[in-house]
């Protein structure tokens, strides 16, 4: 008997997923996220498509959305001032898909990721795994399963790109960062937010905005229980690498990390930080019109107690013009705060060797334990 073709098969539960909302009525939205329409329509296709080809199967496929599209081409050809409320979600809704990273979309060889004329493609496994066709809704004895499968399982759920989560000051949605340029195998293309170590690229990526995630979303599955928020909680903050741009992220973030986070995190990069700052006097722990900062920023990261590996990419290169001369680095209030950190396994300075080394000789020697600490 011959074998049967995985995608035929995969293709024949679409088409019966999504078989009776041809017809439905037009006011009335599918039980599918626009993620998982995106997907199904690849998948249905032979040949990668381009974001107006997805958008026409989804139409052709869904009453809902053929309407709603059916309304848009008759709002502006009658001259209406804009496209409905509805119209314009259904529009951000769909662009966001190409910016989230965990939804499994490949783009074709030669493409720019998230532009009008990409090509995308998505694997048979990674797709039928996204979709979930036949998922079972029920319970099962979670916290009777051994304490390592748990923890492998909390390592799935809340294991971020290698590249980590960008934290900003102003936001309340970590920037996640692209994995690293070889690996495509099951997500999106990464060039679309490449992560320069040229400090001087850091405020802008290089071709689009950062794929992001609510803080919101990402802790929300510690609410399951307090058993699970106990022994979950370590874990995101173990596992993954998180980022500061500057002094100001920085002091405003960790300042205002709860020190439970605090204690778990591991790794940990600092970008655009210029080790000429100055400290102003007075009592404001803001930053003036200088730059300037009545404590400096990173003494913040002596709440991360547990701190083992720690980049930082310099904006002021020592020894070259407008930077600080190598000289001066003794000197420097950061590289003296940096040096008193012990207790690190790994300090990266890209580009500038010597400081590596310089900070290297003080932060990854052993934390000295007082001897009363734990009596």
């Amino acid at each position: 008997m011959a074998a049967t073709d995985p995608r035929k098969s995969l293709r024949k539960r679409i088409k019966k997923t999504i078989a009776s909302w041809r017809n439905k009525s037009p006011k009335t939205a599918p039980p599918f996220d626009t993620a998982k329409l995106v997907v199904m329509a690849l998948i249905m296709s032979d040949l990668p498509l381009t974001q107006k080809e997805v958008w026409a199967w989804i139409m052709g496929s869904c009453s809902y959305y053929r309407n709603i599209a059916a309304e848009a081409f008759w709002d502006h050809t009658s001259g209406s001032l804009g496209a409905s409320p509805t119209a314009t979600k259904v529009r951000e809704t769909f662009d966001d898909v190409y910016q989230q990273y965990e939804v499994p979309l490949l783009v074709s060889s030669g493409s720019s990721a998230v532009t009008d004329d990409a090509r995308y493609s998505v694997g048979l496994a990674a797709g039928e795994s996204w979709l979930h066709l036949e998922a079972e809704v029920g319970t099962f004895p979670f916290f009777k399963l051994p304490a390592e499968l748990r923890n492998t399982i909390y390592e799935m759920v809340f294991q971020y790109p290698a590249s980590g989560l960008r934290l900003r000051w102003w936001s309340d949605q970590p920037e996640v960062l692209s994995r690293d340029l070889d690996d495509r195998s099951s997500w999106n293309e990464p060039t679309q937010t490449t992560f320069s170590t040229d400090p001087s690229s850091w405020n802008e990526p290089t071709q689009t905005t950062f794929s992001t995630k609510s803080l919101s979303s990402i802790l929300c599955p510690l609410l399951t229980s307090h058993q699970f928020y106990h022994e979950a909680m370590p874990v995101l903050f173990e596992i993954n690498t998180f980022h500061c741009a500057g002094g100001s992220d920085l002091k405003s973030v960790v300042a205002t990390m709860p020190n439970e986070y605090c204690k778990h995190i591991r790794s940990f990069s600092i970008a655009n930080f210029d080790l000429s700052m100055k400290i102003a006097d007075g009592e404001d722990d803001g930053a003036d019109d200088f730059g300037q900062y009545s404590a400096h920023p990173l003494k913040m990261l002596a709440r991360l107690t547990n701190l083992r590996a720690l980049r930082i990419y310099v904006l002021e290169r020592p020894g070259v013009s407008g930077g600080v001369a190598s000289a001066e680095w003794e000197d420097s209030e950061g590289v003296r705060i940096l040096r008193t950190m012990r207790g690190l396994d790994k300090v990266d300075c890209p580009g500038i060797p010597a400081l590596q080394e310089l900070l290297e000789k003080d932060m990854c020697q052993p934390k000295i334990v007082p001897h009363n600490a734990g009596g």
